[in-house]
């Protein structure tokens, strides 16, 4: 039973490899008799883009607002009013 199931992989194998052969392989010989009997065919157009080297800033610039994380209540540790400063 082993033995069938590989022999039937394989053959499988085998003719998937053919069929790739035949539609896809095949196609160009078609192309190479087609183009010696039309003469060789026009350029196709092409995009050009000229680059340069120019340095890159990495800055985002967006609209909203922050929220804090956490937040801190700041209290004197003595109670009471500062009436003068000695400077």
């Amino acid at each position: 039973m082993n033995k069938l199931k590989t022999l039937i992989i394989i053959a499988l194998i085998i003719i998937a490899l053919a069929a790739i052969k035949i539609f896809f392989l095949g196609k160009g010989q078609d192309a190479k008799s087609s183009m010696k009997a039309n003469g060789p065919r026009p350029p196709s157009p092409v995009t050009i883009y000229v680059t340069t080297l120019r340095q890159l800033d990495n800055n985002v610039f967006v609209t909203g607002s922050a929220i804090a994380n956490e937040e801190v209540i700041l209290m004197p540790e003595v109670s009471g009013k500062i009436i003068s400063l000695s400077i």
